[in-house]
């Protein structure tokens, strides 16, 4: 009887537990994350832009590259000229790392990116592991739209 009992009672204890999950609804910066971020650039931390939401989109218009759109915008980010005369970003005094597509590059390369064709901009403030050097400076990853997202 107590065996019985006892197997009622878990039972029962492990439906409530279940039923206390919920699946909540993703934000939009969780499911530009899930799309578009893989490895080290899939935490959750950072400063988000989702360059296809029109509101983000119109205010982009005017910008000669995405490092020119994004100061101002993102704490403690400021650019600098570098040695070839390129603005370089600054993350706390720390240069930053600039990823397209998770793919290191320089800052001159930005030019020939429309901003047009920019899906995400996630901006990484703290130490990131996948930069070059000490990785202090954080890193800027910016995301092409692929195929999948088009509309």
């Amino acid at each position: 009887m107590k065996r019985a009992l006892l197997i009622v009672m878990a039972c029962g204890l492990f439906l409530a537990a279940e039923a206390q999950k919920q699946e909540r609804a993703l934000t939009r910066n969780e499911e530009l994350n899930r799309a578009y971020c893989r490895g080290l650039f899939a935490s959750a931390d950072g400063t988000f832009f989702d360059m296809m939401d029109p509101k983000v989109s119109a205010g982009s218009q005017g910008f000669m590259n995405i490092l020119d759109f994004l100061e101002g915008r993102v704490p403690n980010l400021t650019l600098r000229k570098g040695e070839d005369f390129l603005r370089v970003p600054y993350i706390r005094g720390n240069r930053a790392s600039i990823f397209l597509n998770e793919i290191p590059i320089n800052p001159g390369m930005l030019t020939g990116i429309p901003i047009t064709d920019v899906a995400m901009i996630k901006v990484i403030r703290g130490p990131f592991a996948g930069g070059a050097g000490s990785a202090t400076g954080g890193a800027v990853a910016i995301y092409t739209i692929n195929s999948d997202s088009e509309e």
